[in-house]
Parts: structure tokens; sequence; C-alpha cells
């Protein structure tokens, strides 16, 4: 994760004044991060929704590692995080936002059908292990 590797960076050189506030969508995931012993001073975690989500204070740093595809008020999200900067804040992010989350546009789908018809099952294999004959949006 994103967030272990910059605390252990941050105290490997010799920072302490910080806390990252991680806000995540499912309470079950954020209750957990909140329990991690060793982030004890460095980290916070909220359960919210950032289609709705109002900053209550102000960060130095907005960082949005691979979340924004879950996100479908983006204008709203990008407004609050503006408000949300200091005023030398800096806001950071990587990630794949496409139509609707990851569907694919409707001539793009045909193209990776016709794809799918022609390469060899093993490419086409999920996680679960399953050969996908077709891709579903």
């Amino acid at each position: 994760m994103l967030e272990i590797a910059l605390i252990k960076k941050l105290l490997e050189m010799g920072e302490t004044d910080f806390v990252i506030e991680a806000l995540e969508l499912s309470p079950v995931r954020s209750e957990r991060a909140q329990k991690r012993k060793d982030w004890n001073g460095v980290w916070s975690s909220k359960a919210i929704d950032l289609n709705s989500w109002v900053p209550d204070e102000k960060y130095s740093t907005v960082i949005a590692k691979d979340t924004l595809h879950h996100v479908l008020e983006l204008e709203h999200l990008f407004d609050s995080i503006h408000a949300a900067l200091e005023d030398n804040g800096v806001s950071v992010t990587t990630d794949m936002i496409g139509r609707n989350g990851h569907m694919r546009w409707p001539e793009t789908l045909e193209l990776i059908q016709g794809i799918l018809k022609f390469i060899p099952d093993h490419y086409k294999t999920n996680h679960l292990k399953r050969v996908e004959h077709e891709y579903v949006n």
C-alpha cells in the first residue's frame, strides 16, 4: 500500500509531525486500518462517501490513488479537494477513469469482443481461474 510506504519513508527521514488521514468508503476497512498498532500517532481513518464529502479541515497534501474510478460526483470531489487544500497545498492523483467506472465505450467494447475471438484462452483467464469468452460491461 502506498500509505504504508509513505509512513515508513517519512519516519525513516526523521519526520514525525504528520498524520495521514484515510477516507475510506467501507466502514469495515476503515475500522480495520484504524486498529493497526504500528500506525499509532500517524494514521487516522474515516469511513466516508467521497461523492458527498465536505472537508472540515485543511490539508497540505491530498492523495487519491486508484480511487477516483469509484466516484460518480467527480466535480464535487475536486471542488472539495480544492477547498481542503492549504494555500500552498498539493493534490496528487493516479487512476484510470473510464465511462461509468470501468465500462468500455460501445465502439471499444465491439473491438474487444472481436479480439477475444482470436486470442488463446490463457490470455482470457480471470483471477478466479475462469476463462472469459466475452467481455461484459
